[in-house]
């Protein structure tokens, strides 16, 4: 009988022994579980981070390409401008001498219909 109550003790302790291990796996299959989904997260969000990066460099170019069209036209409008402006000023330096051209040939018909 003790024999009988030794090997029931033995099967009782073999068989927690075999239940806190079946436990542990359990526990450690989980960790490993929840560790590959922190894994496959954070590489989801280091590629949205690329991503994000890539697109945010394609937009810092498209404001320089911008800004350096602007930049460009601007300097066309105000070469345009003074072209303009230089035109304007012949157009009236050439008014000026006609008007004056033109009182002087009055002037000179005035004088030549008096004599």
């Amino acid at each position: 009988q003790q024999a009988r109550e030794h090997n029931q003790q033995q099967q009782h302790l073999e068989n927690m022994r075999r239940s806190q291990w079946q436990h542990q796996q359990e526990q450690h299959t989980q960790q490993l579980e929840h560790l590959k989904s922190i894994l496959q997260l954070r590489q989801e969000n280091q590629k949205q981070v690329h991503e994000l990066e890539r697109e945010q460099l394609n937009a810092f170019q498209q404001v320089e390409l911008n800004q350096r069209t602007a930049q460009q036209q601007q300097q066309r409008e105000q070469l345009g401008g003074q072209q303009r402006a230089e035109i304007e000023q012949q157009i009236k330096s050439q008014r000026v001498e006609y008007s004056q051209a033109l009182k002087e040939h009055k002037l000179q018909l005035k004088a030549q219909f008096k004599e």
